[in-house]
């Protein structure tokens, strides 16, 4: 790639990995456009990488050493039981839970000091508009037009690269949606019964809340909770579209804290009634996957193309996995032409993008949408189901290839 011309765009977690990916494989003409004004470090709560992916992303130089984080290492299943005296609710199960937590802006600043400074980051660039042609992929911005020799598309599920490369793409709707929050660990005195190196899930009947400690955001001397509360019985009435996170107030908010009022124990439920609304959002839940991650000069990379349900706590480690194939599959091209080694990329990252979908999909039938009264559910506990939706081990992101 020495002397390609290429643009990423999108400049979160992906795209800095991107950037990353294009520089290592020789292109020495780079430009990154990012849309927000605003530093992004601010950003995003938790952020897990299993283990065994942390591993393999240090290895290909896509996670370093310097970003806190926290060791998970358990997670336990409750249920709400009127019979049960403790406010954290009945414990039926407890298995392995071997993620490291960050948070989502410290990660994406260790990822954007390593751009080198020769790359060009444009912040408070919007593209308007992608034109692939034969010998060059145009980007549009309100004021200007740039030419590229190659384009990735790092911007989420609203990816303009993506709309432009296969524009009958769309969101699909799970039926569902996702109340989020986090909260300084301090304001919840409680907390303290709870063991930091364990996680919970807190099931029930068409629905459960996910919760953990995260490191807190850069400048933050503390850890914070960072929550995740899905129900099927709320899955209307935001006017929002799938995948798309939103800071709520009002009804959002207050159907949230009803749900938990109505069906967690109460030690859980007050997560969410202490979560400042500024601290608050709100998720519908789909999934997405492009029918290739290549279309001629454009490239897509994480969410931009595949984006699955958040219950497979893959996105991050997805995108970074991306970034190391494409670095590979480039790097290793020499004077091969461009796209044998974009369609090397593309079939290497497809089945996994599949794969890590349709796990999504089943633990939301399994937790969400199908999911028992688990507090007199005569069958499975809810541990065994999660063994029977994940029989590979997938939970968390693939393996990276070496």
């Amino acid at each position: 790639m020495t002397g390609a011309r290429a643009a990423v765009v999108g400049g979160s977690i992906a795209g800095c990995a991107a950037a990353l990916a294009l520089h290592r494989a020789g292109a020495q003409r780079i430009t990154v456009y990012e849309q927000a004004h605003e530093d992004l470090a601010r950003r995003g709560v938790g952020v897990g990488v299993h283990n065994k992916r942390h591993t393999e992303l240090r290895t290909a130089g896509y996670l370093g050493t310097s970003t806190p984080w926290l060791q998970l290492s358990r997670r336990t299943w409750f249920v709400r039981d009127a019979t049960c005296p403790d406010p954290m609710g009945r414990s039926v199960a407890t298995d392995a839970f071997p993620f490291r937590m960050y948070h989502w802006g410290r990660l994406w600043r260790e990822l954007r000091e390593q751009v080198p400074d020769t790359v060009t980051f444009r912040t408070g660039a919007r593209i308007t508009g992608v034109h692939a042609q034969e010998r060059e992929a145009v980007l549009h911005t309100k004021t200007s037009s740039h030419a590229f020799d190659l384009v990735v598309g790092a911007d989420g599920h609203r990816s303009v690269v993506r709309a432009a490369a296969f524009p009958r793409t769309q969101l699909l709707s799970a039926g569902y949606l996702a109340w989020r929050g986090v909260l300084r660990a301090d304001r919840m005195p409680r907390a303290r019964r709870w063991p930091a190196d364990t996680c919970a899930y807190v099931v029930f009947r068409e629905g459960h809340l996910f919760a953990c400690r995260v490191p807190g955001p850069p400048g933050s001397d503390g850890p914070q909770i960072n929550w995740v509360l899905y129900s099927a019985n709320q899955s209307a009435g935001t006017g929002h579209a799938p995948g798309e996170v939103l800071a709520e107030r009002g009804a959002c908010q207050e159907a949230a804290e009803e749900t938990a009022d109505a069906l967690l124990p109460p030690f859980w439920a007050e997560l969410v009634h202490l979560t400042e609304p500024r601290d608050f959002l709100v998720q519908p839940i789909g999934d997405l996957l492009t029918p290739s991650y290549v279309q001629g000069r454009l490239v897509l990379i994480g969410d931009a193309a595949a984006c699955a349900r958040p219950h497979v706590a893959a996105g991050a480690v997805k995108a970074l996995q991306d970034a190391a194939v494409l670095e590979r599959a480039l790097g290793a091209a020499g004077n091969r032409p461009w796209h044998e080694a974009l369609q090397h990329y593309n079939t290497a990252r497809t089945g996994n993008g599949n794969a890590v979908i349709a796990l999504g999909r089943r633990f939301g039938e399994t937790l969400v949408t199908e999911a028992p009264d688990w507090a007199s559910h005569p069958g499975p506990s809810p541990a065994a189901c999660w063994q029977q939706c994940d029989p590979a081990g997938e939970f968390g992101g693939l393996r990276l290839p070496a």
